[in-house]
């Protein structure tokens, strides 16, 4: 795995960790926590996604199996 790789992967898991924390928070009555981990993780896809493009061309984001949605 080559550094741009990596990084992806790690992208990815910090963008999962997000959103199971929102979650968390959702469930606890921490709406405004859950909400910025959401915003969190959203642009952590965003970043993702234009690395990803800019080095393959219009790929998809590299989160597209589990992005970014509300939890409730």
């Amino acid at each position: 795995m080559n550094e741009a790789d990596e990084l992806r992967a790690q992208l990815r898991a910090l963008q999962i960790e997000l959103i199971e924390a929102a979650a968390d928070f959702d469930r606890r009555g921490h709406l405004a926590a859950a909400d910025f981990a959401l915003a969190t993780a959203n642009r952590v896809g965003e970043l993702c996604a234009g690395a990803e493009t800019r080095l393959v061309g219009d790929a998809p984001s590299c989160l597209a199996e589990r992005g970014p949605e509300r939890v409730g």
